[in-house]
């Protein structure tokens, strides 16, 4: 099941004005150079192409515009990783909102010693955490790949109708998906989120660790058992 949402733009959404200040594009130019961790200003590139980290950047100089781009690149993927993991549209467009706010409010603060993804599903992770915490729920979990050294980015839903439905099989992808989408309510929220984030996000292991603020070694982990405890329940609707 798809959770999604059509999202306006940050400043009908929050009716706030983001552009807190005014940028002089221009006068930014000389002032941009080689930031923190090699990120880099390519002047050859229009806005829409700059980085995540430079969008920032020019953001905290005063640019509206980069924030809006910051904004549309992400608002999509956000939402359904919130959605997702508390399970109420109602409720994750309030923690979709919170979680910009707070990126507006603590901009500056950014050391770009990680990427802005990283920053910001942190940030929804946190919130949804405390909204799960505050309606005492704690049955939720997660998936990875088969091999979990690499990183393979072919869906869960893609590789079980490859390696297992022959063509008398009458079972669809939209089936699969329904399936798994059972298997996943019956984790535990750490696995949960992990698949959500690796298997829907694409997020990589690395970046995963980061966010949850625990070793690789424990996220993959829980993509193993999570994994293992997906294709019992397969096996049970006859999917191998």
């Amino acid at each position: 099941m798809e959770n999604t949402q059509v999202i306006t733009s940050s400043e009908m959404i929050f009716g706030i004005d983001i552009g807190h200040k005014r940028a002089d594009m221009s006068s930014l130019k000389d002032s941009i150079f080689t930031f923190r961790q090699g990120i880099k200003y390519d002047e050859s590139k229009a806005l829409d192409y700059q980085s995540d980290e430079v969008l920032v950047y020019l953001y905290n100089r005063g640019s509206n515009a980069a924030f809006e781009i910051l904004y549309e690149r992400h608002k999509g993927n956000l939402y359904n990783f919130i959605c997702r993991i508390v399970q109420d549209p109602g409720m994750a467009e309030d923690i979709f909102q919170e979680v910009f706010i707070r990126i507006i409010n603590s901009s500056a603060s950014f050391k770009m010693k990680s990427k802005f993804t990283t920053w910001a599903y942190t940030i929804a992770r946190n919130l949804c955490i405390d909204h799960i915490r505050k309606r005492n729920r704690t049955d939720a979990k997660i998936i990875v790949e088969k091999d979990l050294d690499k990183e393979n980015r072919v869906s869960l839903v893609e590789r079980v109708a490859d390696s297992s439905l022959t063509p008398e099989d009458n079972v669809s992808s939209s089936e699969i998906r329904i399936y798994i989408d059972e298997a996943l309510s019956r984790l535990n929220p750490d696995q949960k989120e992990v698949f959500i984030m690796r298997e829907e996000q694409g997020l990589s292991f690395d970046e995963i660790a980061q966010i949850c603020k625990c070793s690789i070694g424990t996220i993959k982990s829980r993509m193993r058992y999570a994994l293992e405890n997906i294709r019992r329940y397969l096996k049970t609707k006859n999917i191998k």
